[in-house]
């Protein structure tokens, strides 16, 4: 499964999320960080990326800036997600849709500031 991420994107993009949730990067700064542009970030998460070598590639990218694995997407990190605080866990789908638009807010803020 070594370096395969894109036949897995779907466990591989939860993982991300998450891992961007409970270390506190935004697009932004993992953007920054990576030296993948804020586009590209987008389009890993949404899924719009059809090229698997891209994928592949930027996924790497990630997983070297941060030291990780080499398998660390692929492997379902319920271990990682239960760290998250449990209120965290506990919200209702309406909370979690009003706090998933505010990450989008202050995505959109962090794109403003230099």
């Amino acid at each position: 499964m070594r370096g395969e991420f894109y036949r897995y994107q779907e466990i591989t993009t939860q993982n991300l999320i998450a891992f961007l949730r409970l270390r506190g990067y935004s697009k932004l700064s993992l953007s920054k960080l990576t030296g993948l542009s804020r586009p590209n970030i987008d389009c890993i998460l949404n899924g719009e990326i059809t090229n698997p070598s891209v994928y592949n590639s930027y996924i790497k990218k990630i997983i070297q800036t941060f030291d990780l694995p080499n398998d660390y997407f692929l492997i379902n990190q319920n271990d990682q997600i239960a760290l998250v605080p449990k209120i965290y866990s506990q919200r209702s789908l309406v909370a979690q849709e009003l706090f998933d638009g505010l990450d989008n807010v202050l995505d959109i803020f962090s794109m403003y500031l230099k």
